[in-house]
């Protein structure tokens, strides 16, 4: 997806939830499905950080990579 501001978008929108996420550096399939099964309880990009496995230098590589 193409997002010019990370708040734009909500996590649970469903362009969110097409989003091929092992396409970020970092993330393989555990963090994939992980947050695939919790991106209806997210509120905000920023609660990815919630995600078992994401920090906050993951954090700040998805929100490149959103921003692209």
């Amino acid at each position: 997806p193409n997002f010019t501001t990370t708040t734009e978008v909500k996590p649970n929108d469903q362009s969110w939830k097409s989003t091929n996420w092992k396409q970020i550096k970092g993330i393989g399939i555990v963090k994939n499905n992980a947050i695939l099964a919790m991106i209806d309880d997210l509120d905000s990009i920023d609660d990815l950080i919630t995600i078992k496995g994401i920090g906050l230098k993951t954090l700040e590589k998805i929100k490149k990579y959103l921003n692209k």
